[in-house]
């Protein structure tokens, strides 16, 4: 059951009315997500939503209102055309949850940066917590200190287990590849020949067997 199970991290106000609130509008409401996910992009105007998105008017006006009191979107205003136009852009908070409505392929510098912020955030608001609950500070350094070792050592044995059956793939792979090769540019003739000196018999019971191997090597990748 734990290995389906994935610590993500949600910010989130103090107040447990306002958690309530933001979760039950973002997560239970389709309209809601469709927001973010149109604005995740930049800066969109009020009008451009109405036109793009197959809700009321009505509809789609109160949900950016929710969502800008909620600090999920920021409402700015700027004049075209001679006309004022409302738009709309998210919040640091809003960019955090439009990570878990929508994928994104991260950059690596980028995924680094944000794991740098999340990391720091949560451990500022871990340790208060502690704090808050008469942890001493030995404790909390020993509690770090045990998670950090352990966890760091179990990534990196697993990290080389799939390294190696990475390697280990490929290596077959190319011998298999090889083997099908060499049997393919025989001549019907040639085969023929082989089978009654039992040497193609042979090769095809080495390809069988690392068939075989490739095969388990590829349901223990999964497994990671």
């Amino acid at each position: 059951m734990e290995k389906n199970l994935y610590p993500y991290l949600i910010l989130l106000p103090d107040d447990p009315k306002a958690q309530k609130k933001i979760l039950s509008t973002i997560f239970g409401s389709d309209i809601a997500q469709s927001l973010i996910i149109n604005i995740a992009s930049g800066i969109e105007f009020q009008k451009d939503l109405i036109k793009k998105l197959k809700y009321s008017n009505k509809t789609i006006i109160n949900y950016l209102r929710d969502l800008v009191d909620l600090n999920i979107l920021e409402e700015n205003s700027s004049i075209v055309e001679g006309h004022r136009r409302l738009f709309y852009k998210l919040t640091k908070m809003g960019e955090w949850f439009s990570s878990l409505v929508i994928y994104r392929d991260y950059k690596t510098e980028e995924l680094k940066v944000i794991l740098e912020e999340l990391f720091q955030m949560y451990l500022k608001h871990a340790i208060g917590l502690l704090v808050e609950n008469k942890f001493a500070q030995d404790k909390i350094r020993d509690i770090f200190e045990r998670t950090l070792s352990s966890h760091l050592k179990e990534e990196y044995i697993k990290k080389l287990t799939i390294e190696k059956y990475v390697e280990d793939i490929q290596s077959l792979n190319s011998e298999l590849q090889s083997i099908l090769s060499s049997i393919d540019s025989l001549s019907k003739e040639k085969k023929k020949e082989l089978l009654k000196i039992n040497e193609l018999k042979e090769l095809d019971e080495f390809y069988g067997i690392l068939k075989n191997k490739f095969q388990k090597l590829n349901e223990k990748l999964k497994k990671y």
